[in-house]
């Protein structure tokens, strides 16, 4: 009779059906893989589709906007350019086609002026229009800017990256840049995009902010004639409240404006003053009207910072001006940004500054 008990394995003990190792990493992998596929084609559309399309955050567009008009040789067509550089007192201040109109017959005048521009900024950007063919470099500098040098913001140097304004400037480095943001002004296109990956937030918060402010004006950023965004004008509790802002803010930013050492402002401006001697273009230096309300605390400063610059006129070919106590309260749209006439004013006044172009003269300096 045949034996139908199972018979049990040879060695002892009942073996369990148990998963190998190797078909649980075989699950793991037809679980894991398709989840980051999908993260990597998610990561990839976000950074390289959705992104570009939206631009960079307006607030740092205008650096780019001036680094590819200068690759593709802007001034090429022009004998004798000026620039002008500042901060939001050029970009409401200036309206380079009046400055033209106005100036001695042969310039072609351009407005780079940048809202927010610092020192270390408008360097970069003085080496860059001189480096791309600029004459006369006009820097449009309000007193506060011969206090110690701020540091950039960090989307600000992204964009200057971005453009690569600082790739064949040899100053850049300690004690005006420090290290963080050297390493970031050679940042590389996939650390740009990093630090920018909130775009898509900016973009919806930009225009959110154009729905719901009025007076506001936004030209493109390779706007270099009249790039002025307010049309909005200050008046009565609002223009005080501003003015009583300004001055304090401006309170804070004036300290070490009269220090002297290796990290101040003076240096700062005496290296870049030394620096254009070797340079076929000329600098020039033009203090900023201040609002004049605000006299009793800017005067002094204004006396302080030309004396300061009036010295290197004779000694290294500084060209040097002032337009404080230009403007009347009249010709503000606040505490501190020129209205439509005081454009009107002060680019006329500069215009008529400015020297003769060089097919005019043998020597600008």
């Amino acid at each position: 009779m045949p034996d139908d008990q199972p018979k049990a394995p040879i060695g002892g003990g009942i073996r369990t059906e148990e998963p190998s190792r190797r078909g649980l990493l075989a699950e793991l992998i037809r679980l894991c893989v398709p989840l980051l596929v999908g993260l990597g084609l998610a990561f990839a559309i976000h950074h390289f589709i959705v992104l570009p399309q939206l631009g960079l955050p307006a607030d740092v567009r205008r650096p780019i906007a001036i680094a590819s008009s200068l690759d593709a040789d802007l001034f090429k067509d022009d004998d004798s350019v000026a620039v002008i550089i500042s901060n939001s007192a050029g970009v409401e201040g200036i309206d380079a086609s009046i400055v033209q109109a106005a100036a001695p017959e042969g310039w072609r005048v351009y407005n780079f002026s940048t809202n927010g521009t610092n020192q270390v900024e408008a360097r970069l950007l003085a080496d860059r229009l001189a480096d791309a063919g600029a004459d006369l470099v006009i820097w449009l500098f309000r007193p506060d800017m011969l206090s110690t040098p701020r540091s950039m913001h960090p989307d600000v140097v992204f964009a200057y990256a971005l453009g690569k304004f600082a790739d064949t400037t040899p100053w850049i480095g300690g004690p005006w840049v420090d290290a963080e943001t050297l390493t970031q002004l050679d940042a590389g296109q996939s650390a740009m995009s990093a630090h920018f990956r909130r775009r898509w937030l900016d973009a919806l918060n930009y225009s959110m902010r154009r729905r719901m402010r009025s007076g506001i004006r936004t030209p493109e950023s390779d706007n270099f004639q009249s790039p002025f965004n307010l049309e909005v004008v200050l008046d009565g509790e609002r223009l005080d409240r501003h003015v009583g802002e300004i001055a304090a803010m401006m309170d804070a930013e004036l300290t070490g404006i009269e220090a002297n050492g290796p990290t101040s402002g003076r240096e700062f401006m005496r290296e870049m003053i030394d620096d254009f001697m070797h340079r076929p273009a000329e600098l020039a230096i033009v203090i900023a009207p201040t609002h004049p309300d605000l006299d009793e605390q800017f005067k002094p400063i204004e006396i302080e910072v030309l004396s300061f610059f009036k010295p290197f006129s004779a000694s290294k070919g500084l060209r040097v001006g002032t337009a404080a106590g230009l403007l009347e309260v009249s010709d503000y749209a606040d505490a501190i940004h020129p209205n439509e006439s005081g454009r009107v004013r002060l680019s006329t006044w500069l215009g008529e500054w400015m020297p003769p172009p060089p097919s005019e003269q043998s020597d600008l300096r």
